[in-house]
């Protein structure tokens, strides 16, 4: 009878334990559903990842992914805490998901050697501020003059607040730029360059004043009309019965 219950005690557990496993593996499946790298070559085109790596991800400002065969959790995992001069995207920028896809993608291309990455281009002159929009990889969404262009368009004046608070709490979908890839002494030397670029813009031509129209004098009050209108009725009223009598 002993050895029955033991039989029977050992099947128990070992029934829980692989519903256990089922469990766990039916949880991972609904978290995590399979990748698709059809969504995931959409997912890229119009991503901000090809600026630096690459249209078709055979490098540009930063190294290739092409046919890589980095495990996705690595990618994501360098996605949101990035090492080097990357920027991190946070989930509302890319989900989890969406970077699974884009690896799936990615190893489907094939893979590049012998990259060698650009190196800045300076010349004597140049803005020390020019020189880091290239160093940072600014230089690959917003090209060698950097953020210019919303401050032109907006007409607000680039200051070194305005950069760092737009590298710490971007908006749209520019990724974050931690203190140890652009430092708060380095956004203010690329505001400076900004300021420089902004202050030489040509004066837009001033809008033409609306014409003035002349004055065609003040309206009658309203009760000089109908003083005007009474007498226009008895007028027309006497003018009958002098008719009729006739």
């Amino acid at each position: 009878m002993f050895r029955t219950t033991l039989s029977r005690l050992i099947a128990l557990a070992l029934l829980a334990g692989a519903g256990l496993v089922l469990f766990v593996g039916l949880s991972v499946t609904a978290a995590a559903p399979p990748s698709d790298a059809a969504k995931g070559k959409e997912l890229w085109a119009a991503s901000f990842c090809r600026r630096c790596h690459g249209e078709q991800a055979q490098g540009a400002f930063a190294g290739p992914l092409a046919g890589t065969q980095r495990a996705p959790d690595f990618v994501i995992n360098q996605v949101r805490n990035p090492r080097a001069m990357m920027p991190s995207f946070k989930p509302d920028k890319v989900s989890d998901q969406d970077i699974r896809d884009i690896v799936d993608y990615l190893k489907t291309l094939p893979a590049v050697t012998g990259f060698t990455p650009p190196q800045p281009v300076v010349q004597p002159g140049d803005h020390p501020g020019k020189l880091l929009v290239a160093q940072k990889r600014c230089i690959a969404c917003h090209g060698e003059t950097g953020p210019l262009p919303p401050f032109v368009n907006t007409g607000r004046t680039p200051t070194k607040e305005a950069v760092i608070t737009q590298l710490r709490t971007p908006r749209n979908n520019m990724p974050m730029f931690r203190p140890n890839q652009v430092s708060d002494e380095e956004a203010g030397v690329i505001a400076d360059f900004l300021l420089t670029q902004f202050r030489a813009q040509p004066a837009k031509p001033k809008a033409a004043p609306a014409p003035v129209l002349p004055k065609t004098g003040a309206p009658l009050p309203l009760f000089l009309l109908g003083g005007l209108g009474a007498m226009l009725i008895v007028s027309g009223l006497v003018l009958r019965r002098a008719i009729q009598r006739r």
